[in-house]
């Protein structure tokens, strides 16, 4: 059986003050709807949160409903680009912390696939794309794992969108479960963070509800 799923390089550094993080990730959904994820976020009860994009316009901006420890929230991306989020101090207040993110549109698409010999050592991606919304010249890589995350072959130095994208593995059978995900080659040494394709990206630490 063959699954997919998007990965993308991402990760934040303890923190114990009021700060925010902002992580480089591909555009997920939640509620139906494109979302990105900023957080964590540490920060007081009062305290300002706005995220805004290259040209300085305001996407997303919430005043903080209760004292924030390792919180998140869902923003509306207007596609992918540079976004910058910055807690203040109070609406209008002095700015405490921000950080930018790299918004990336990405899309993995991968079909059942058989074999009259009972095994398999070649896997063909039906589409892989990671859009930065400018030249979409962002590397990345195409990883196929199997369910233990054994890593069985890659594609690397890839662009923009590719379709059928063949990939050598080593040999496994045709009732292997592999997953296709795509991992951004900007910064191998950082850990991976899953965001699934058709699902909301959200964190184990669930957003506050907003009205």
């Amino acid at each position: 059986m063959i699954a997919m799923s998007v990965a993308f390089a991402g990760g934040a550094a303890a923190a114990t003050e009021d700060s925010v993080t902002f992580n480089d990730q591909a555009i997920g959904v939640y509620n139906d709807s494109d979302t990105m994820v900023v957080g964590p976020i540490y920060a007081q009860k009062g305290q300002y949160l706005e995220v805004t994009d290259e040209s300085g316009e305001v996407v997303d901006k919430t005043v903080i409903p209760v004292n924030a420890t390792d919180a998140a929230i869902f923003a509306t991306p207007d596609g992918p680009g540079e976004y910058t989020a910055t807690l203040y101090s109070e609406e209008g207040g002095d700015e405490i912390d921000d950080d930018d993110a790299m918004i990336y549109d990405a899309t993995i698409e991968l079909s059942d696939q058989k074999s009259a010999k009972g095994t398999l050592e070649q896997v063909t991606v039906d589409t892989a794309s990671l859009l930065d919304g400018d030249d979409n010249d962002t590397e990345f890589d195409v990883v196929l794992t199997d369910a233990d995350g054994n890593e069985l072959g890659r594609a690397t130095e890839l662009t923009g969108t590719n379709e059928d994208i063949t990939i050598d593995t080593s040999k496994i059978t045709a009732q292997t479960e592999v997953t296709a995900t795509i991992s951004s080659t900007m910064n191998r040494s950082r850990p991976t963070m899953k965001t699934p394709e058709t699902s909301s990206p959200c964190p184990t630490r669930p957003p506050w509800t907003r009205t």
